[in-house]
């Protein structure tokens, strides 16, 4: 998430692009939402037993700073 880190022009020297984590998981999403929603579904899993608590899938990727996916995802169900 810290894309000022690397900046774009030294990048496009080696052509590579910085990408924000929610707008790669989005792609991945796109490309293979049942996959995605089956590992989000695991992770989902693992969060509420660990925390003891109910998490809805759009607040968890909302909390990771991952609101796009969240929302896909919500749209999903």
């Amino acid at each position: 998430m810290n894309l000022k880190d690397f900046p774009s022009r030294v990048l496009n020297e080696h052509g590579i692009q910085a990408v924000h984590p929610d707008a790669f998981l989005l792609g991945l999403y796109n490309a293979t939402p049942a996959q995605m929603v089956n590992l989000v579904e695991n992770v989902c899993a693992q969060v509420e037993l660990l925390s003891d608590e109910n998490w809805p899938v759009r607040k968890l990727m909302k909390k990771a700073r991952l609101p796009r996916l969240g929302k896909a995802l919500e749209r999903a169900n």
